[in-house]
């Protein structure tokens, strides 16, 4: 869980920054947002272009890492419930139950 809220701190945290700010830079640096690229403004440009892909990026970083961290846990559980039952790891799965009369 620990884990898990540190990432979505981290991408929060990116994100956060990204589009905050854009409006600062609007405010602090007009001279730099109005800069022309591509026969865009630069706060344009990135608008309606580069905020949509570096969100992508940034949903397909959190969806990675986070299968990354359930894959170690599942691992780790594993390992600790062949560690308990004292079955080898691939022998540790539940068996079949049996009808006893």
């Amino acid at each position: 869980m620990r884990r898990q809220l540190a990432l979505s701190i981290r991408i929060a945290s990116i994100f956060m920054i990204i589009l905050l700010g854009l409006p600062l830079l609007n405010y602090a640096l007009p001279s730099v947002a109005n800069l022309p690229v591509f026969g865009f403004t630069a706060t344009w440009l990135f608008l309606g272009i580069l905020f949509y892909p570096l969100t992508w990026f940034l949903s397909w970083l959190f969806i990675r890492r986070s299968n990354e961290i359930e894959a170690s846990l599942a691992a780790d559980m594993s390992r600790s419930f062949a560690d308990v039952s004292g079955l080898p790891l691939d022998a540790a799965t539940p068996a079949e139950p049996t009808e006893e009369r």
